[in-house]
């Protein structure tokens, strides 16, 4: 398993509050530093990233700038990274760098996508804004991988571990 391949599926597992965003999230409006990450206004709510480790990156997906981010009994780990990222503000993104994985957050529309150190890309939010509404209401986000990235993770499933190629339901409560 490839450095790339463990940080997608660490990626993936903390990526799941995407599904209960609003559509889209708009355009960049302003963005601010916190204590582990970095926090991005947009014109449809907000987007929290709170480094975790140097290859874990907690994306909360949030409806509206003051809104508070769900809980979750899932993940019980709390913030410890200390060490220096940066923000590096070009014309169409910001670059923000960790140790050893950074986030492009793209400006309009807004959306994101992970690297590494070398420029490679790890995973990104397909569709150009990373959602997409269904008729029955829900929200579907959706990522591009290479084609030789396995993914695992999202629960206990009876459908074996490599779950590469299979559209699967995510329940958030």
């Amino acid at each position: 398993m490839t450095k790339s391949t463990i940080v997608v599926i660490k990626l993936f597992l903390i990526s799941a509050t995407a599904a209960i965003a609003q559509d889209g999230h708009g355009n960049l409006q302003a963005y601010n530093e916190t204590e582990y990450g970095y926090f991005i206004e947009t014109d449809q709510g907000a987007i929290q990233l709170k480094w975790y480790s140097d290859s874990i990156i907690r994306v909360n997906h949030l409806s509206a700038p003051d809104a508070e981010p769900d809980s979750s009994y899932s993940v019980i780990q709390q913030p410890e990274y200390d060490q220096q990222l940066s923000l590096e503000e070009h014309d169409d993104y910001l670059e923000i760098s960790g140790e050893s994985v950074n986030v492009r957050v793209y400006k309009s529309p807004v959306h994101l996508t992970f690297h590494e150190d070398d420029g490679s890309e790890i995973l990104a939010e397909s569709g150009g804004d990373g959602y997409e509404k269904l008729e029955d209401g829900g929200k579907k986000s959706a990522f591009d991988l290479d084609e030789q990235t396995a993914f695992y993770g999202t629960g206990m499933r009876g459908v074996g571990f490599n779950l590469r190629g299979k559209e699967l339901e995510v329940y958030n409560t």
